[in-house]
């Protein structure tokens, strides 16, 4: 992926959402990671 800087992850990930790049979207994904949509709601899975 490449991307060193936190605050450019959001565009790049918008870019490939957008390209219909699914591949390029999977390369976000980490097995351990926690997406918290609202405060308090942790996600895993």
């Amino acid at each position: 992926m490449g991307i060193t800087d936190p605050h450019a992850v959001h565009m790049a990930w918008a870019a490939r959402f957008n390209a219909r790049d699914v591949d390029g979207m999977l390369e976000f994904f980490e097995p351990d990671a926690v997406f918290v949509p609202q405060p308090g709601m942790p996600t895993t899975g």
